[in-house]
């Protein structure tokens, strides 16, 4: 899919687009606006994985944080700053602005769902574990995890150029 690849100079500073520096505010991904907007997708993601819609991680909340948490990591890895090389290539940003069910962010965020349930890492971590509080699907500031998340990427990358 060509799109996906194509390049980016929107940078903005408006809730929930990203700053000069490429990264968001957290805080924008928690106003009930920017929530709404991810509802569509919440619930196709629901139908998929969570049937039962009892999956916190997968509420319409959640997922809003943890693209907003994407965006950060991304940036912080693979954006201007990041030092070469790269371990993924950066997404550009209209993916994450694309709410719609079965648009890019939401076969994005099915890639990466499919990917982590797959994970030894993944089951241990975050579903085994009864101490786990992370209401996203992963923590991406848990710097244990990192080379598993760069490779998560680049799987989600691969699945995201056919």
């Amino acid at each position: 899919c060509s799109f996906l690849f194509s390049a980016s100079n929107a940078m903005t500073s408006s809730s929930g687009f990203p700053s000069k520096s490429g990264g968001v505010n957290l805080q924008d991904y928690k106003t009930n606006g920017m929530i709404l907007e991810f509802a569509g997708i919440a619930r196709a993601l629901q139908s998929e994985f969570d049937k039962e819609g009892s999956n916190p991680v997968l509420q319409k909340n959640n997922i809003a944080l943890l693209v907003a948490h994407v965006i950060n990591f991304q940036e912080k890895h693979c954006g201007a700053n990041a030092p070469q090389p790269r371990p993924f290539m950066r997404f550009p940003f209209e993916i994450f602005r694309d709410y719609k069910e079965h648009g890019h962010l939401h076969r994005l965020l099915r890639i990466m769902i499919s990917y982590c349930v797959a994970q030894s890492w993944y089951k241990t971590r975050y579903v085994l574990n009864q101490d786990n509080t992370v209401q996203t699907l992963v923590d991406l500031n848990d710097a244990s995890l990192l080379a598993d998340f760069i490779v998560m990427f680049q799987h989600i990358e691969s699945h995201l150029r056919k």
